[in-house]
């Protein structure tokens, strides 16, 4: 959470409203073949945003802006409803744009069964390696939690 953090934001504008999310952040999309998420940058005119209500929104212009404030809070089913739509509480780390809202919500299983200091203290130790041996400001700041950025890191092939 880094409600002053100022970075680019994607506007996606659909049939009811306006969505504001980072570019990575993983949005809900219908297709033929059922839902799939994809990051908010990827977002086209014309795809389906899902609502809350089971209906659908779609698509019709996508805009880039900067704006400010990152929120990621950790759910127990991996959702949240932003802006009116229903989109994953994950977003893909840079540079590994390959994953998705299921792997992303399993990897987080530690934190919704009941993160405790133990694991805290662990995931902050293997956060500082991490950040000595490759310092990137994102992955080292406080707005990211511990257990974040050592699974972002992994992501990357960056081990403590």
């Amino acid at each position: 959470r880094d409600p002053d953090a100022h970075s680019l934001m994607v506007h996606v504008v659909h049939q009811n409203g306006i969505l504001v999310a980072t570019p990575n952040h993983l949005i809900f999309v219908t297709t033929p073949m059922g839902r799939v998420d994809k990051p908010a940058g990827q977002l086209r005119h014309g795809e389906v945003l899902v609502l809350p209500d089971g209906k659908t929104s779609a698509v019709t212009a996508v805009k880039r802006k900067q704006g400010g404030g990152f929120f990621a809070p950790v759910t127990t089913s991996g959702l949240l409803v932003v802006d009116g739509v229903v989109v994953s509480s994950y977003a893909t780390v840079p540079g590994a744009r390959w994953l998705r809202h299921e792997l992303a919500h399993a990897a987080v299983a530690p934190l919704r069964w009941g993160y405790g200091p133990v694991v805290e203290g662990v995931a902050e130790a293997l956060r500082n390696m991490l950040c000595i041996a490759s310092p990137q400001a994102w992955l080292c700041s406080a707005s990211i939690h511990p257990f974040a950025a050592v699974l972002h890191g992994a992501a990357l092939g960056r081990s403590p």
